[in-house]
């Protein structure tokens, strides 16, 4: 968390225009910025979450999720496109 906020305070302070993505495993953010102001963003994590609570509530075996991972990564395709 410090090394992000560390990144988004240098952004800010440049007055960066363009777009910051940060990575982490399978975690992904994306944020936009004009001239050091965020103007918009977005995450996967999300998704993430939805498919580790259906696992936890028994609706997606182990089985079906690392399916769903391999194909997210072969694919590229969004948690729900790959349901």
């Amino acid at each position: 968390p410090r090394e992000v906020a560390r990144i988004l305070l240098q952004c800010a302070r440049a007055r960066l225009n363009g777009i910051v993505r940060l990575l982490d495993e399978s975690s992904e953010l994306v944020i936009a910025f004009l001239e050091g102001v965020v103007v918009g963003a977005s995450d996967n994590l999300r998704e993430q979450l939805l498919g580790e609570m259906l696992w936890k509530q028994g609706r997606l075996t182990t089985e079906q999720m690392r399916a769903l991972n391999q194909r997210m990564a072969e694919k590229g395709e969004r948690f729900f496109e790959a349901v």
